[in-house]
C-alpha cells in the first residue's frame, strides 16, 4: 500500500507540475491579452480615426499581440511543438506566402498583405500556447467589452453621430455603431464578447455579471442594425446546443444530425433566396462576386495566385479600383471575394486547412463541452465568410478574437491529451515496477 501511495503521489506530482507550468506566465499574458485586444477596439473609433490615430494604435497592438505569441510559441515544450504546431505553421506559411510574393506587387504592399495573413496565422496556431485557459478567455471578452465603453464615451463627448438606418427587409431600420467605424464591426464586437462569455459559462465558473454583459451584448447586436450580426448570433447559439447530442443513443444522433443538416441547408438556401438577395447591399456584394467571376475565369495564373496589383497599383481608393475594373455595381465585402484577389485560390486553401485542422481537433476531444465551443465557433467563422469580411482582415475584433479562441480552446485540448498520456506513461511504469518487485519476491520465497 505504501508503494501504492508513492506511485500515486509521483503522478499527482506530474499532474502539479504542469499545472505549475502553465501557471508561471499566466500574469503577462493577461496583461497583454488585455492590452492587445482593448487597444484593436479601440483603433476601429471614429474619434480615433478622425484624429488619425488608427494606424499608430494598430502597430502598437500587433507589436504588442504578435509579440506575445512568438513567446508563447518560444517557451511551450519541444515536443508540443512538433507534435502539434510546426507542421501546420509551415503547410499554412507557404500557402499563405505563394499568391502574394508572385504577384507584381510594391515590395511596400507584399510586406502589408504578408504581415497581415502571418499575423492569422500567427493567432490561429501559436494562440494554442496563448489564450489557453477558461480565465483568459474570460478577460478576453472583457477587455473588448470595456474598449466598446471608452470608444462609445469618446463619441459621445465629441458628439459624433452613433446612430441611423440601414437597407433591411422591411426597408429602412434603425442603426446604432456604438461609435465605431461601422456599424458591422460593431455589431462583431458584441457577438465577439456574447461567444467568449458564453462560452466560459459553460466551461467554467459562473458569474452574475456574466449574465448582465450577454444581455447588453444581445441588445447592442439587435440595435447595430448589422443583418450578418444577427445571423451569426443564432449560428452560434444553435450551434452551442449541439453538446446535448451526446445524451442521444449513437443511432439516434446520427439520424438528427443528419435531418439537422439537411434543416440547415434548406433555411441556408431560403437565406439566400428570399432574404439576402431582397436587401439592396447584400445585392451589390453578390454581384461584386459575380463581377469578378466573369472577370477571373479565363484568367487561372491570376485566379491561383491573387490579382491585387490591379486595384492597388492605380493610384486611387482601392475599393474605387476595384469598382472602376469590375463594374460599379458591386462591392467586394465578401470575405472569400477579399482573401483570392490578394492571395488567389492558393492562399485559400490556407484558410481553409485552418478550419479544417481546427475541426479535426475538435472531434478528438473527449470534453463535449470543448468540442462543442470550437465546432461552433468554425461554424459561426466560416459562416461569417457569407456576409462579413472578418476572417480575412486585421482590423476587425471579430476577425483576431475568433482565431485565438479557436486555437486556446485546441491548446485545452491538447493539454489535457498531454495530461493524459503522461498520467497513463506513469501508471504503466508503476505497473511495470510493481510487477517486477511481485516477482522479485516470489523468487526470493
Amino acid at each position: 500500500m505504501q508503494k501504492l501511495t508513492g506511485g500515486g503521489e509521483r503522478i499527482m506530482r506530474t499532474v502539479a507540475t504542469l499545472s505549475v507550468q502553465s501557471k508561471r506566465s499566466i500574469s503577462l499574458k493577461s496583461i497583454s491579452i488585455f492590452v492587445s485586444l482593448f487597444l484593436l477596439t479601440i483603433s476601429s473609433s471614429l474619434f480615433i480615426k478622425n484624429e488619425g490615430l488608427t494606424d499608430s494604435i494598430e502597430k502598437v497592438t500587433f507589436a504588442i499581440l504578435l509579440s506575445s505569441l512568438v513567446i508563447s510559441y518560444l517557451s511551450a515544450q519541444s515536443s508540443y511543438k512538433k507534435k502539434y504546431l510546426n507542421r501546420a505553421l509551415f503547410i499554412i506559411f507557404v500557402l499563405f506566402s505563394i499568391g502574394i510574393i508572385s504577384q507584381n506587387l510594391l515590395v511596400s504592399r507584399k510586406l502589408i498583405l504578408l504581415l497581415t495573413v502571418y499575423a492569422i496565422l500567427l493567432a490561429s496556431i501559436f494562440g494554442e500556447k496563448y489564450l489557453n485557459s477558461i480565465n483568459l478567455l474570460r478577460l478576453a471578452s472583457y477587455s473588448i467589452f470595456w474598449g466598446s465603453i471608452l470608444v462609445y464615451l469618446l463619441a459621445i463627448f465629441n458628439e459624433l453621430k452613433t446612430t441611423g438606418s440601414t437597407a433591411g427587409i422591411l426597408g429602412s431600420i434603425f442603426s446604432f455603431n456604438g461609435g465605431v467605424v461601422f456599424k458591422n464591426y460593431f455589431g462583431g464586437n458584441m457577438l465577439s464578447i456574447f461567444i467568449g462569455i458564453y462560452i466560459s459559462r459553460q466551461c467554467g465558473k459562473k458569474c452574475f455579471s456574466d449574465i448582465i454583459l450577454l444581455v447588453l451584448t444581445v441588445l447592442g447586436i439587435v440595435i447595430s442594425g448589422s443583418f450578418g450580426s444577427y445571423l451569426l448570433l443564432i449560428v452560434f447559439f444553435c450551434m452551442m446546443q449541439a453538446k446535448y447530442f451526446k445524451k442521444l443513443q449513437k443511432l439516434k444522433r446520427d439520424i438528427f444530425i443528419f435531418f439537422l443538416i439537411l434543416l440547415g441547408i434548406t433555411v441556408c438556401w431560403y437565406f439566400y433566396q428570399e432574404i439576402a438577395l431582397n436587401i439592396s447591399t447584400y445585392q451589390y456584394r453578390v454581384k461584386g462576386v459575380i463581377n469578378y467571376y466573369n472577370y477571373i475565369i479565363d484568367r487561372p495564373f491570376e485566379l491561383w495566385f491573387g490579382n491585387d496589383d490591379l486595384t492597388v497599383n492605380t493610384g486611387s481608393n482601392y475599393v474605387s479600383s476595384f469598382r472602376r475594373i469590375f463594374g460599379y455595381d458591386g462591392t467586394m465585402e465578401f470575405a472569400l471575394l477579399n482573401i483570392v484577389i490578394k492571395n488567389g485560390l492558393i492562399g485559400l486553401i490556407g484558410y481553409i486547412y485552418i478550419f479544417i485542422r481546427s475541426f479535426r481537433i475538435a472531434l478528438k476531444s473527449s470534453n463535449w463541452t470543448y468540442k462543442t465551443a470550437m465546432i461552433a465557433i468554425i461554424v459561426t467563422m466560416v459562416a461569417s465568410a457569407l456576409v462579413e469580411t472578418y476572417i480575412q482582415t486585421i482590423h476587425a475584433v471579430f476577425g483576431i478574437f475568433g482565431y485565438l479562441a479557436i486555437a486556446g480552446l485546441a491548446g485545452l485540448v491538447h493539454e489535457r491529451q498531454q495530461e493524459q498520456l503522461m498520467i497513463s506513461e506513469n501508471l504503466g511504469k508503476y505497473s511495470i515496477q510493481s510487477s517486477r518487485n511481485t516477482n522479485f519476491r516470489r523468487v526470493r520465497d
